[in-house]
């Protein structure tokens, strides 16, 4: 499961306990604890308990945003090294890791 896209369902419920993560994501009871713990070891979500029920919830919506960001910017740098050819790599690199398009014709492009 994305860590992200767990994030969004918390953020947007304002809050989820296991079963309905569970529900959600079609996973059970151990997964769903595991991936809520990540979450929380990070320091992005926070456990809250009232009496018997558990609630897991975003405090921080600044970050959370930070994370995103940082995880946008990894995948970006991540692409643009993996579709680099050796002789563009190091422009691109040095340009910042700014994603651009570009239409490549694989015909002629040897």
């Amino acid at each position: 499961m994305e860590e992200m896209a767990l994030l969004k369902f918390l953020t947007q419920n304002r809050g989820a306990s296991v079963y309905e993560v569970m529900e959600e994501f079609g996973i059970k009871r151990t997964a769903a604890l595991y991936h809520l713990g990540e979450l929380q070891d990070k320091s992005l979500i926070v456990l809250y308990k009232n009496g018997r029920s558990n609630l897991y919830f975003v405090p921080d919506s600044e970050k959370v945003h930070a994370y995103f960001e940082s995880k946008i910017t990894e995948l970006q740098t991540d692409l643009l090294t993996l579709t680099a050819t050796p002789e563009r790599k190091n422009t691109i690199l040095s340009k910042g890791g700014k994603l651009t398009l570009a239409f490549v014709n694989f015909k002629t492009a040897r």
